[in-house]
C-alpha cells in the first residue's frame, strides 16, 4: 500500500514501530503500472468511482529512501511483469490480460536500522 502513503513518512513511521534490525516484507505496486492505471472501487451506493490518492513510486526512489532511513535491501528487489502464462494458468483472471508486459509489482525484504 506504499503507493498510497507520502515515502519519507512511510519509512519514518515504519522506523518507530519495527524492532532494531528487524526486517519489513515491502512490496508495491511497480511505477510502470501506477503511470498507467490507479486503483479505485465502485461506491455500491451512489455508483461512484473512488479514488484515493497514489503516488507511482520508482524501484529506485524506494531503494534510495529507505536506504536513507537506514533500511538494507536483503538480496535483490525483485520484480514482476504479467504473462500470458499467468492468464492460461489462472494466476491472474482474464481482466488481467490488459497488463501483459506491464510491469505490475516489486518487492524485497528490508532490514532496519539498529538502534
Amino acid at each position: 500500500m506504499l503507493e498510497h502513503l507520502p515515502i519519507e513518512i512511510f519509512f519514518l513511521t515504519v522506523k518507530k514501530f519495527l524492532k532494531s534490525n528487524g526486517n519489513l516484507l515491502l512490496t508495491n505496486m511497480h511505477s510502470e503500472m501506477g503511470n498507467i492505471s490507479q486503483a479505485g472501487f465502485v461506491d455500491e451506493v451512489s455508483g461512484e468511482k473512488i479514488q484515493g490518492t497514489s503516488f507511482a513510486y520508482t524501484v529506485k526512489e524506494v531503494v534510495r529512501e529507505s536506504e536513507k532511513q537506514g533500511f538494507k535491501c536483503l538480496g535483490e528487489m525483485q520484480v514482476r511483469s504479467i504473462t500470458d502464462s499467468d492468464i492460461e494458468k489462472g494466476i491472474v483472471g482474464q481482466r488481467g490480460r490488459k497488463w501483459i508486459g506491464v510491469k505490475v509489482w516489486f518487492g524485497c525484504v528490508l532490514r532496519g536500522p539498529s538502534e
